[in-house]
């Protein structure tokens, strides 16, 4: 009976094992390094792709989204969902599959690619601290040429609820439906830095700069209880009583940084993509 029991607990670790991908969008170096043979696992680079082909994440494949953009009016507006779909089975993934994404540089250009998954329908995590972390904390580093994987199959599901238009903005002023974060510099929330047409912020909106989220010296997101302390000292109420966060920026690229750090703690958050880019060069938008 005793051996029957050790056999099932074994068995039950095995699934634990199997399923534990994290679902906070956040996996740590030592995870990634534990999980490196999981065959469900893929590993990509959203970073340059120069800077991938000298040096990668063993395993790890390359998927930039800036280079197929829907709006070229608009730097760094969605990618077309069907071009998405394409570029993410010829990247080897399948929706089954276990996705990370890290960046060789900034975090923002991994949760901009984490948020554009999101959207269109799967659940992947962002490697904290990116390849800096990584090659600092000793962990294998693939200097060979990149191998192709296989094509996967991967089938996009457009989800509500992710994505806010200006006219989406425009109803939540009207109806005060969600709490806004502006996650800009201060100079620019306050329009002493301007980039567009017109200077300010959103009328409403509570000033986060998303490096707020981040431990600098680390490259990594605070801890979740300082996090929250943040959002708290912001002004925004707990996560289970806040209605929902739209953050934005001014590309929509530091906006999913932010929509990311906060749905760590519980927040639901959607991110205004074209963001002050659109907002502050149309001539009747609101600011303060």
């Amino acid at each position: 009976m005793e051996k029957i029991q050790a056999i099932f607990l074994l068995f039950l670790s095995s699934i634990v094992a199997i399923s534990s991908f994290p679902t906070n969008g956040v996996v740590s170096t030592e995870w990634l390094n534990d999980n490196l043979n999981d065959p469900s696992l893929r590993i990509l680079n959203a970073g340059q792709f120069l800077a991938f082909t000298q040096s990668r994440i063993p395993g790890a494949t390359h998927l930039r989204l800036g280079s197929k953009l829907k709006d070229e009016k608009l730097y760094n507006t969605l990618i077309d969902g069907a071009v998405f779909e394409n570029a993410v089975s010829k990247a080897g993934i399948s929706n089954d599959n276990k996705v990370v994404v890290y960046s060789t540089t900034s975090s923002k250009v991994a949760t901009r690619t984490w948020w554009v998954f999101k959207r269109f329908g799967m659940d992947v995590a962002i490697l904290d601290g990116g390849f800096q972390k990584w090659k600092a904390e000793g962990y294998e580093v693939d200097n060979n040429d990149p191998i192709a994987r296989q094509p996967g199959t991967f089938k996009r599901d457009e989800i509500d609820g992710v994505l806010v238009t200006m006219q989406d903005l425009e109803a939540t002023l009207k109806n005060d439906d969600a709490l806004i974060v502006d996650v800009r510099t201060p100079d620019e929330y306050n329009g002493v830095r301007v980039k567009n047409k017109r200077g300010g912020h959103v009328p409403g909106a509570i000033n986060i700069p998303h490096t707020d989220f981040l431990d600098e010296d680390k490259g990594t997101f605070l801890a979740d209880d300082e996090l929250k302390d943040i959002a708290r000292s912001a002004g925004l109420p707990d996560p289970e009583n806040a209605k929902k966060i739209v953050t934005y920026c001014q590309s929509g690229v530091r906006a999913t940084l932010a929509a990311l750090a906060l749905e760590k703690i519980g927040y639901d958050v959607a991110v205004y993509e074209r963001s002050m880019l659109e907002w502050q060069n149309e001539k009747e938008t609101p600011l303060e």
